[in-house]
């Protein structure tokens, strides 16, 4: 199994929304790419009939300081042909590895750091989410639960309204909406933070 790396590629599907149909096409070149070859930003702008100007565009919109950053890490965890193994089981395990790359590479240790505190400090932590959300709420409880975080995973609506207005300083609570836009939950949100509560957000 290989060590975690860090990938461009997350980045670039965490900003894509909101590119240009041209930085779209650049990302969809970078995103679906398998194979090695001169990625110098006048070889890529040729065969992607753009200009070196929107290469570096599309790397500062990514968050890099130009093309020739962003194209040095692309470049470095790149692996050719990993979408291509023929192998089952290895193309389960190349599977899950990309995945967990993608979060390892997302991942704000500094952020994830406050969340433990809060996790570890809080006397009561709750988990609020519906359908699939809802279902990983409760995968997060029994996960908790076993290093001994005293949590609550509530998927029901009308028990989650009643058990916001009860939450104090002493609480935490996580919202989980894979949209960002759950309705329900924002609002259990702010009013648990309203009452005092530390609040967590987790989106895709």
């Amino acid at each position: 199994m290989k060590q975690f790396e860090k990938s461009v590629i997350p980045i670039i599907e965490s900003v894509y929304s909101s590119f240009t149909p041209l930085e779209k096409n650049i990302a969809d070149f970078f995103i679906h790419n398998t194979k090695r070859m001169d990625f110098s930003a006048r070889n890529i702008a040729q065969k992607l009939y753009t200009s070196e100007a929107s290469l570096s565009r599309f790397a500062q919109k990514c968050g890099f300081s130009g093309y020739r950053e962003f194209i040095f890490l692309y470049t470095d965890a790149f692996t050719e042909g990993t979408h291509h193994s023929t192998d089952c089981t290895r193309h389960i395990l190349n599977t899950y590895q990309e995945l967990l790359n993608k979060s390892y590479t997302l991942a704000n240790e500094d952020q994830m750091n406050r969340i433990a505190r809060i996790l570890t400090e809080k006397s009561q932590v709750y988990v609020y989410g519906f359908g699939s959300s809802g279902h990983a709420g409760l995968d997060i409880e029994l996960r908790l639960m076993r290093i001994g975080v005293n949590i609550k995973a509530i998927s029901d609506s009308h028990i989650m309204k009643m058990n916001a207005v009860l939450l104090n300083k002493n609480c935490a609570v996580i919202g989980i909406t894979v949209s960002g836009h759950t309705g329900e939950i924002l609002q259990a949100l702010r009013t648990a933070k309203q009452l005092g509560a530390a609040t967590i957000l987790m989106t895709a």
